[in-house]
């Protein structure tokens, strides 16, 4: 893997960050879409992961990258054997959100599963998300700490991912679809008599 080596100058002091959460040196492209690209996509598979600032992502957006980039084990933590359900508190939600996104509007309340009186939302099932998102990476641009991505998805749309990688890690500034899906005439479509 190809490791970055980031100096950033943040609140009057530098700071080198050393990340390998970035681009495989063998195949950056493949790497890329990965990481950066196709998890949140399926996440948000029919909402759209489109956004101008991390504000205008719906608390249900939220939510479901918050079950997209929490491993395995974390969500495990939250299981309930006796509910045969994971209960998740807002403050775990916002804290795996935090190491992705800056400046979002999470209200735990808006998202369905919420139950008020455990203060959190309670789900019998969490993670795993299905299908698959063609990912074609067609250009990056670096600038400082910032990198630009953009891609072609199914082959059809494309958007631009800004990202900063900041702490060892990276965050989303904007997702922009700067095309529309093709329209497939007769694909998916059912008559009934």
């Amino acid at each position: 893997a190809l490791t970055l080596l980031l100096t950033l100058s943040a609140c009057g002091r530098q700071t080198v960050i050393r990340t390998t959460d970035t681009l495989d040196q063998a195949e950056p492209e493949a790497s890329a879409a990965d990481t950066l690209i196709r998890l949140p996509e399926l996440a948000l598979s029919g909402l759209g992961f489109t956004f101008d600032t991390p504000r205008e992502l719906t608390s249900q957006q939220l939510y479901l990258l918050f079950l997209a980039w929490s491993s395995p084990d974390t969500l495990y933590a939250f299981y309930n054997a006796s509910d045969s359900s994971y209960i998740f508190p807002a403050d775990l939600i916002c804290q795996t959100l935090d190491r992705y996104l800056e400046g979002y509007s999470f209200d735990i309340s808006e998202c369905p599963l919420y139950d008020p009186e455990r203060g959190a939302v309670i789900t019998p099932m969490a993670g795993a998300f299905g299908g698959n998102v063609e990912v074609q990476l067609e250009s990056k641009t670096f600038d400082g700490n910032t990198v630009v991505l953009t891609a072609l998805l199914d082959g059809s749309v494309r958007k631009t991912y800004t990202v900063t990688f900041c702490d060892g890690g990276y965050r989303y500034q904007s997702v922009r679809q700067l095309s529309q899906p093709e329209l497939r005439p007769n694909v998916g479509t059912l008559l009934l008599y």
